[in-house]
């Protein structure tokens, strides 16, 4: 788990935008939270972080130290405007009627997984997962090569590419997808430490190939960037705003805020704010709306493309995260919950991933349920899966579940998901 642990860090000390690997005391200097940053990192210095919580924290505590000494040069904070993002109170079609369930409430039926796609050797760390057409684009952080293409019809890895590095054809920390098209099967990659865009291409006798790449580095932290138009807009790990809208030439043009969960009024530890209003973004199929989730509050805001907030629903089941600030110090409690792991669209729902977890009961803090809301803010149902799982994403009809999953080993795994969203009852 250590290695696993350090895999992350190294990886995610770049989506602050460091130009290389700080050592511990660059990183750490005012004063470290942490201990080390050596073979062995202590990982309980903040709290027991395992995997998702080690991608997050690390992340952000980096954040304080690298961003600051190699990201400030680039950014254009002071020539970018903010918008406030109000609510919207005559979108006409917002409803956001969500109910509440109780602790005690489960799922009707509990979705067995369907099938198992790749053997034991395929993959190590599946990071994203986007179907298109007949196939799967599947990121993967610890391969060799990280990108995988699986042929939906055969359930079996038919090709791989992106080896390694920073040069071109190669990746370090590939995982967000924008779908270009699906016939042929071709979708942008953003790749999260060489800062780029890289668009992916499956032939037709089954090869995978990267046509061509951009650079897309915006001097900003940004996770899952969603094209808009002849736009892009993006979450990130950002301090005291919600989206960044970027055009198509990279440069940051806007900076939305959306009222975050912890703002600095009840949160003034930057760091601690950074890490508490992390989210994951959405776009519609064609980009006329955006859905974000928060992970460390149970609430989901739709977003107009020009950045209005359309309305903000709370989730299902409440979660409470708990920490303490000790003077320059943010301490995560073992007994807080995370909300929300991932997020995931198509034309008539918006499925968000649900933890609930707290890591004194989960140490991976994996999530099992996933949360359906029509794209008016309307609740439709909760989708209990048979284990648990990271990285997913649902098939444009409706029809199929995949997600990553780490038993019997690292794979994908299929689930068909309940006819009434098939048959899109009620949208």
């Amino acid at each position: 788990m250590a290695i696993y642990c350090r895999l992350f860090l190294q990886r995610t000390i770049s989506r602050l935008s460091c130009d290389s690997q700080p050592s511990a005391a660059r990183l750490f200097r005012n004063p470290p939270p942490l201990a080390s940053l050596g073979e062995s990192p202590t990982l309980r210095v903040i709290s027991p972080m395992h995997s998702k919580r080690c991608l997050t924290a690390f992340t952000i505590i980096a954040a304080g130290a690298c961003g600051a000494e190699r990201e400030q040069p680039k950014r254009t904070d002071s020539l970018v405007p903010v918008s406030r993002a109000e609510t919207v109170v005559d979108a006409a079609d917002f409803q956001g009627r969500v109910p509440r369930l109780s602790g005690a409430a489960q799922p009707a039926d509990t979705l067995q997984v369907k099938r198992v796609l790749g053997d034991s050797m395929a993959f190590g760390a599946v990071t994203g997962i986007q179907p298109v057409g007949r196939h799967l684009f599947v990121t993967d952080r610890l391969m060799s090569k990280h990108l995988a293409l699986i042929d939906l019809p055969k359930g079996a890895v038919q090709a791989r590419a992106g080896r390694d590095g920073q040069g071109p054809s190669e990746f370090r920390d590939p995982g967000a997808f924008i779908v270009e098209s699906v016939s042929p099967p071709r979708s942008w990659v953003y790749d999260f430490q060489n800062r780029r865009l890289s668009l992916l291409a499956a032939s037709a006798d089954g090869e995978l190939a990267v046509e061509r790449s951009r650079q897309f580095n915006v001097g900003e932290s940004i996770e899952q960037p969603v094209r808009v138009g002849e736009r892009f807009i993006a979450n990130g790990l950002f301090n005291d705003y919600t989206l960044l809208v970027i055009d198509s030439a990279a440069r940051p043009v806007q900076r939305i805020e959306a009222d975050q969960p912890f703002p600095a009024r009840t949160m003034p530890h930057a760091v601690g704010r950074r890490l508490l209003n992390r989210s994951y973004l959405t776009a519609h199929p064609d980009g006329g709306r955006l859905a974000l989730a928060y992970q460390w509050a149970s609430r989901i805001d739709f977003f107009s493309a020009d950045g209005r907030r359309l309305g903000s629903v709370e989730g299902p089941r409440p979660t409470s995260a708990k920490y303490t600030v000790s003077g320059t110090r943010f301490h995560w409690d073992p007994q807080g919950q995370m909300a929300y792991t991932g997020i995931h669209s198509t034309r008539r729902y918006v499925y968000v991933m649900f933890c609930g977890c707290r890591e004194a009961d989960d140490r991976d803090q994996r999530s099992q349920r996933v949360h359906v809301f029509r794209w008016n803010g309307d609740f439709v149902s909760e989708i209990q899966l048979d284990r648990r799982v990271t990285a997913f994403a649902v098939s444009p009809d409706d029809a199929f579940l995949y997600a990553a999953i780490t038993e019997p080993h690292p794979a994908v795994g299929e689930w068909e998901l309940p006819a009434v969203l098939r048959a899109g009852a009620g949208t």
